[in-house]
């Protein structure tokens, strides 16, 4: 599993994502994983999954679970 924190493509939800992509030929098996700050579910595909998420909190947090043998990803963000 590989986690990429920026996917680009500034406000537009389908621009950006070429690393993404990149990084799936790179690594033809692996699950490729992104976070970025803007909406970026277009860029979902096979093996390329996608969350909103933010590094401004100090307590920001990304987890990653195990739930019935799929890895999934999910960014958690603290109200301060």
């Amino acid at each position: 599993m590989l986690l990429e924190i920026g996917i680009g493509g500034y406000q537009d939800p389908k621009s950006g994502g070429r690393s993404l992509r990149m990084w799936k030929k790179y690594f033809p098996h692996g699950q490729i994983n992104g976070i970025d700050i803007m909406d970026k579910r277009p860029h979902n595909a096979r093996r390329i999954r996608t969350s909103k998420g933010i590094r401004v909190m100090k307590n920001f947090s990304v987890r990653l679970s195990l739930k019935s043998g799929r890895r999934t990803l999910s960014s958690m963000t603290a109200a301060t």
